[in-house]
């Protein structure tokens, strides 16, 4: 297989909560839901709620990842929310 035959990878890049709100208005009404993840009881490992995004234009190419890190007894979060912007390598 050559490198032009490749799925092309993705990498997430950390990003600050504002780029991320950025990237959400950018997207405006274009984004949905690619994928999402709720496990506040901590079922699977650590309580968490990640949401990935994608916009219409392109469904099958996620752009956008928020984690938050919930506390299960539903105080303030545990830990510092993450965000992430999708490169594709």
């Amino acid at each position: 297989m050559t490198d032009d035959e490749r799925e092309p990878r993705i990498r997430w890049k950390g990003i600050s909560c504002e780029e991320s709100e950025e990237h959400l208005q950018l997207m405006g009404e274009e984004r949905f839901v690619y994928s999402s993840l709720t496990d506040i009881g901590g079922t699977y490992g650590e309580p968490r709620i990640e949401t990935i995004w994608a916009r219409k234009d392109a469904p099958d190419e996620p752009i956008l990842k928020n984690v938050r890190h919930p506390d299960p007894d539903g105080g303030p979060d545990v830990a510092r929310c993450e965000h992430w912007f999708a490169e594709v390598e």
